[in-house]
């Protein structure tokens, strides 16, 4: 309050001595509480300095009825009245006033003027609201004749009870109708559902902090206890035992702010909620245009948004602005405050998430290096620790699942909100699966926001029910998108989606026992072979990548965590954990990044081709987005070599050959030191062929090439055909396939769901007998198009004739028989015209159902470029399968 011009700078204990309003020796002081009909309390004026100094002054020579308290219930008749009177009267306004005297216990009586002149003992006696009572002198009371103002007292209550005024009125029952019945322990949930949302007009009886009030409710007369909705202030903590006070940094000036604004006021009082402790929260709206007090507060920075209850009121949006702008002008507590945008890394960026390391900490990589980040305002469910067999909170594996696949892989936008130094074990308990032990004492995370496009990756994780937010804040640790992140809470709720509804949690989908990468489980992997072989691509997810080649990885079909290695390639040995003074090899570190950037926690099909002695699945990887197996784009970089014994035998062995070739011939990564190892070879290797020997030369690189006997089973064109290996092996093979399929007929015919690409046994319509296909097409009406990959015709029919694939003779455990082939270096017409048509036939009877020798000019799997040379040899004949072969065209 400011001053009046009337008044001097003189003061006495805080108060202002008056100068012209009253007679001298009073002082000044604005009336702050109205405690009944007799007693007030009066601060200063001045509260440049802080609060200003208070005084509790009982008026003299009067006695007014007693107020009810929860010690005293009983009130008597006229006491609200009186006060009331009075409180309208004065609370507020500025006033003169003397001490008189005081008694023994320390309870002064004075006379209170008001800015007119009037004494205020007088004009509430005059009312009729208070009776004269004479001082006694053994409380230090002056003599009656020394009190000209008591004849005065006399003369207005004895005028007061002639007319009936106040508490002398002579009407039936005026004094039982004028005592309250005070409910001092309403039914808050009752109050709250018969007014929740109201204007309910109220008096503030006393600020507790300026953010916790006691009022009473009008005109039920309810006393409650309530705080502020949003927003928290410092407060004052009362040792009881000791009767010292502890105020936090501007808990008083805070509390001062309300207690000027609302002490013994009347307010509109908005009841909004309850807290855990089974408080009223809600808001307390000024008679005068109703400001919200709780806003007022903010705007002056002596207090902060309580996100706790902020989803309470649809006033969020106002008390959030009005904390934006104590904010931004770095008002008290605010002072100092530093935009997390201005600090050193924290202004917004681009970058990739590549692991989700919790359900609520990502590491993202940013073009230049890697950060590890918090999503702001969120709290999930606590991950297990799968080493200690400690599971988790429910919903811990849900909510990781969940970021996982919306964020992986996913180019996302950083706003950094602020930064918070956690102890080691917070860093345990915020999900991020370190170990407190040998762990620094503190580490720094930094909190953000995270969008995925426009959408709010922690609103999405909210609103899917599996987080819930966070509105712990400490100082400044505030998320500029909490609104969103609570009506997502609240939306959630609502549909009862996640941990909000009735529904259990699935959990983690694996356990020990179907965890084949612990030693103990070794030998279970041989059980699982043919079912990974089954299929010629099985979906998996990455989760651990050990180096370069080598993955733990979840098959979530079959329910079981495997590792799996990259069959024919070899990466350079990253350091063991296990090993402190081990050290990488050389280019180990990139190879290990490029295959977690590329694969890890992502959805990946594998090709499992065989087992080796230590239960280490292999084969090949396909990566998400990628055209190539993973195989080959680690030996086209350079940061892998072939072990060409099982690269021969995968059956990407010609594109891995190719990949490392390639990298080999540009000197890339690990073949940077090839070059001076072959280059004395490659000057041996050069000739000089005479003109007149160049024919004798090309005869003896042709005799280099190889050569096989086929057995021509299907021709598609003037140059393509399909051919069986003429030898023995392929005989046996195909025999073996023969015998497994006889009793295909008999199986009665499942509801198979077959998808392009996979394997199944097939009713031949030429004879009737089943033989190993390949989906090539799905059709309408129950249909299938198929390739017969023995022997290499095609062929449309029913599902109801498609039968399971033996195990035992996958694609997987063995190749198709019939090698695609291709005459080498011609173009053939289309066999849609006559000249095509022709060309086929010739082919046809040149290679069906016999035996012709024929050059291998290169090789890429199953597929071969061949020169077919005149005649076979001696003695030469046919695989000795018979099948589905087809002719010509």
């Amino acid at each position: 309050k400011s001053r009046s011009p009337r008044t001097t700078k003189s003061r006495s204990h805080g108060f202002t001595h008056a100068q012209d309003m009253a007679p001298s020796g009073m002082l000044r002081g604005v009336v702050k509480q109205v405690l009944s009909g007799d007693t007030i309390v009066i601060m200063g004026l001045d509260s440049s300095r802080g609060p200003p100094p208070e005084k509790q002054l009982t008026l003299a020579n009067l006695q007014a009825p007693r107020l009810s308290n929860r010690n005293n219930p009983v009130e008597q008749p006229f006491a609200w009245a009186s006060r009331e009177s009075l409180r309208a009267q004065l609370i507020g306004k500025e006033v003169s006033f003397s001490i008189d005297y005081a008694n023994t216990a320390a309870r002064q009586f004075g006379t209170v003027i008001t800015n007119d002149g009037q004494s205020v003992a007088l004009a509430i006696v005059a009312a009729g609201w208070a009776r004269v009572q004479a001082p006694k002198p053994a409380d230090g009371a002056p003599t009656a004749s020394a009190s000209p103002a008591l004849e005065q007292l006399k003369e207005a209550e004895a005028a007061a009870k002639e007319h009936g005024l106040g508490q002398w009125t002579s009407e039936e029952g005026a004094a039982t109708r004028s005592t309250r019945i005070v409910d001092y322990a309403p039914d808050v949930a009752a109050l709250l559902k018969e007014f929740k949302g109201q204007r309910v007009s109220a008096v503030v009886e006393h600020v507790n902090s300026a953010s916790s009030y006691r009022l009473t409710l009008l005109p039920g007369f309810q006393s409650i206890s309530m705080m502020l909705v949003g927003v928290m202030t410092p407060v004052v903590k009362r040792d009881h035992a000791t009767g010292t006070e502890e105020a936090a940094p501007l808990a008083r000036e805070a509390k001062f702010f309300a207690e000027s604004r609302v002490m013994h006021r009347t307010v509109r009082v908005v009841l909004e909620g309850i807290d855990k402790s089974g408080n009223l929260v809600g808001s307390v709206l000024h008679v005068v245009n109703e400001i919200n007090m709780g806003a007022e507060l903010l705007k002056v920075g002596l207090g902060k948004v309580a996100d706790w209850s902020l989803s309470m009121t649809s006033s969020s949006a106002t008390l959030r602005q009005a904390e934006a702008q104590g904010r931004n002008g770095r008002l008290n507590l605010w002072k100092g405050y530093t935009p997390p945008a201005a600090r050193e890394g924290m202004s917004e960026y681009q970058a990739r998430v590549v692991e989700v390391v919790g359900a609520d900490v990502l590491i993202v990589h940013d073009g230049v290096s890697e950060r590890r980040i918090c999503l702001s305002a969120v709290k999930v469910p606590r991950a297990g620790f799968e080493r200690r067999c400690d599971a988790g909170e429910p919903w811990a594996y849900e909510a990781k699942e969940w970021t996982r696949r919306a964020a992986i892989g996913k180019k996302v936008r950083v706003v950094p909100e602020f930064t918070r130094r956690l102890e080691a074990r917070d860093a345990v308990a915020a999900g991020e699966g370190i170990s407190a032990q040998g762990a620094k004492p503190e580490v720094e995370r930094t909190y953000c926001a995270v969008f995925l496009g426009d959408r709010n990756l922690a609103a999405g994780l909210i609103g899917a029910g599996l987080a819930l937010v966070n509105t712990q804040s400490r100082g400044d640790e505030i998320s500029a998108h909490v609104d969103v992140l609570l009506d997502a809470e609240r939306a959630a709720k609502e549909r009862k989606g996640g941990m909000h509804g009735n529904k259990a949690p699935t959990g983690q989908p694996w356990n020990a026992g179907t965890d084949l990468t612990l030693p103990v489980n070794k030998a279970r992997a041989q059980a699982f072979l043919a079912s990974l072989q089954r299929d010629t691509k099985v979906r998996a997810t990455v989760l651990h990548i050990v180096h370069g080649a080598r993955y733990k990885c979840l098959v979530g079909r079959e329910g079981i965590v495997i590792s799996f290695a990259l069959v024919g390639v070899r990466c350079p040995a990253t350091a063991r954990r296990d090993q402190p003074n081990s050290v990488s090899e050389p280019f180990a570190d990139e190879a290990f990044e490029l295959a977690k950037a590329t694969l890890l926690q992502r959805e990946v099909e594998l090709e499992v081709e065989t087992l080796d002695k230590n239960g280490v699945f292999m084969g090949t990887v396909h990566a998400p987005e990628s055209k190539s197996p993973f195989s080959i784009t680690l030996l086209e970089a350079g940061l892998a070599s072939r072990i060409p014994p099982a690269a021969d035998r995968s059956r990407h062995g010609i594109a891995l050959e190719a990949a490392e070739r390639s990298a080999r011939e540009q000197r890339l990564k690990v073949w940077q030191g090839y070059a001076e190892a072959v280059e004395p070879e490659a000057e041996e290797e050069e000739e000089v062929v005479p003109a007149d020997g160049a024919a004798e030369a090309l005869r003896a690189a042709l005799a280099r090439l190889p050569e096989m006997d086929l057995n021509g089973t299907d021709v598609s064109d003037g140059v393509t055909f399909y051919a069986q290996p003429t030898s023995a092996a392929t005989a046996g093979e195909a025999k073996r396939i023969e015998e497994a399929l006889k009793g295909a007929g008999a199986i009665v015919a499942p509801t198979l769901t077959l998808k392009t690409g996979n394997a199944c046994a097939a009713r031949f319509s030429g004879d009737g007998s089943f033989y190993r296909a390949k989906v090539t097409a799905v059709l309408p009406g129950g249909q299938v198009e198929l390739l017969f990959v023995d022997y290499g015709n095609s062929q449309t029919c029913a599902l109801s004739e498609c039968r399971p694939l033996d195990p035992s003779i996958s694609l997987t455990a063995t190749p198709p028989l019939a090698l695609l082939c291709k005459l080498a270096y011609l173009v053939a017409p289309s066999v849609d015209d006559d000249a095509g048509r022709e060309c086929a036939q010739a082919l046809s009877e040149l290679v069906l159902g016999r035996p012709v020798r024929a050059r291998v000019e290169r090789r890429a799997g199953h597929e071969l470029a061949v020169t077919l040379l005149l005649g076979a040899p001696e003695g030469a004949s046919g695989s000795g399968s018979s099948g589905p072969a087809g002719g010509g065209g």
